[in-house]
């Protein structure tokens, strides 16, 4: 048998001060140990109270034995040498159990973590439920059946790198819709948290709003800023009390809003969530959510002088955690009603700080053509893996996919999944960074669809 015929399952022991590094570590010497890699690892078995332990690593299945049929049915041979502590007898048991193939070699160990490996000869890897094991006591639970449900929005890429033991910053979050050619902002949070008073004194947000209002070409009296483009719809639905939402749409204008009628003053996205399309011109609404707009078309608004208008800093410089909102109001007097109700001091002052430099940096033209040409891109590219693809005049693509979201995970992809827009089957996926699009593709085309020959 050659090396690269040899598949493997790793029975894993571990302690609750295991850490990730520590398993990741003494399973791949366990596995140097016998001449192979990573590639040779089918499965990862270990005691079911740690089946679903975001410690261990999250690119292969995870098989599970309960502790009662693994003591009763898998004990050490009497011919296999002395292994000492309970740790090292169910590694070693669950991996021929669930392998029904041979030991491998000396067990290795780490501080907190026992790892023992058994060889697949003859016996497929484990990719789902295991075949003739229904009544074993033997589970399979695979790197996707670690993935959190999604929640109501995007944007819980921490969530799901903490549910697979990944680094956040391993993650890649394509399930919030942010400008990919956004200038970094960190720089200038480092400078102003350094060199100014944007944490020691209390905020300021009116040169930040006059700037903003130029910028846009609206009275400063009818801009608010807001921790967000969230608070802005907050605000408003609570000065509006009622309002109207056809869905599919953003669902915080249905939470916030107290009441729904027909009658009352529509909400709308533009371009709209999910679909991604630009209202027709004539459309009218009282209220319009431009979170995107800038991104589709290059210019701030599209100038609706009697409605409200919505925007979100936040996802135009991808900055979701700094939170820059703003809300434009028909009129002086409505703008003041809205500065009533927000909380005093709810934008912070390193959020306030890089409002003037950003948008010296900014420019929603190049931005708008350079996203429409990576958006072709990315539905070309996913196209040609097979994926069937809905294209969008906004900055992100929808993608048709069973389970697309758990799948993609492992591979730190988060996409967002769009059944909270009774749209089952179906991910939204915001436009990647240049410098990620391989990444991205390479993950869409390990869970490709088969293509038809």
């Amino acid at each position: 048998m050659t090396r690269t015929e040899v598949r493997v399952v790793a029975g894993v022991g571990l302690s609750s001060a295991a850490t990730s590094e520590e398993i990741t570590r003494t399973i791949d010497t366990a596995l140097a140990r016998n001449g192979l890699d990573r590639g040779a690892l089918a499965a990862i078995a270990t005691r079911e109270r740690f089946g679903s332990d975001p410690r261990l690593p999250s690119e292969v299945p995870v098989v599970t034995v309960t502790d009662t049929h693994l003591l009763a049915q898998a004990p050490l041979p009497a011919d296999r040498p002395t292994r000492s502590g309970l740790a090292a007898q169910v590694s070693l048991g669950a991996a021929e159990l669930v392998g029904g193939g041979q030991a491998m070699g000396a067990t290795v160990r780490s501080d907190h973590v026992t790892v023992t490996l058994a060889s697949l000869i003859g016996h497929p890897p484990p990719t789902g439920p295991w075949s003739g094991k229904a009544d074993s006591g033997v589970s399979v639970r695979t790197a996707t059946d670690r993935v959190p449900p999604p929640g109501p929005h995007g944007g819980d890429a921490i969530r799901v790198a903490a549910s697979l033991g990944l680094d956040p910053s391993e993650v890649l979050d394509l399930s919030a819709s942010l400008n990919p050619f956004a200038p970094p902002v960190g720089p200038l949070v480092s400078d102003l948290a350094v060199r100014s008073q944007a944490i020691t004194a209390y905020p300021d947000p009116r040169p930040a709003e006059v700037a903003l209002a130029a910028a846009i070409g609206v009275d400063p009296d009818r801009l608010v800023l807001t921790n967000g483009g969230s608070e802005a719809i907050a605000l408003l639905a609570g000065h509006l009390g009622s309002g109207w939402v056809e869905e599919p749409e953003f669902s915080l204008y249905r939470r916030h809003l107290r009441s729904l009628s027909p009658d009352a003053p529509r909400w709308r996205s533009n371009p709209a969530t999910p679909s991604g399309l630009l209202a027709e011109s004539d459309a009218h609404s009282e209220v319009w959510d431009e979170a995107f707009y800038p991104l589709a078309t290059g210019r701030w608004t599209r100038g609706d002088e009697s409605s409200w208008r919505l925007g979100s800093l936040t996802k135009l410089w991808s900055c979701p955690g700094l939170r820059l909102g703003y809300l434009i109001a028909p009129d002086g007097a409505s703008a003041e009603e809205i500065r009533a109700r927000r909380p005093t001091w709810s934008v912070n002052g390193l959020a306030l700080g890089v409002v003037e430099p950003m948008l010296e940096r900014s420019d929603l033209v190049g931005w708008a053509a350079a996203v429409g040409e990576l958006r072709r891109t990315l539905v070309a590219s996913l196209t040609g893996l097979g994926h069937e693809v809905v294209d969008t005049e906004a900055n992100w693509v929808l993608v048709r996919g069973e389970q697309l979201r758990p799948r993609l995970a492992p591979a730190g992809i988060v996409v967002r999944d769009c059944a909270s827009f009774a749209m089952d089957g179906w991910v939204r996926v915001a436009l990647p960074r240049l410098d990620e699009m391989d990444r991205v593709l390479g993950a869409f085309a390990s869970v490709a669809p088969e293509q038809a020959p």
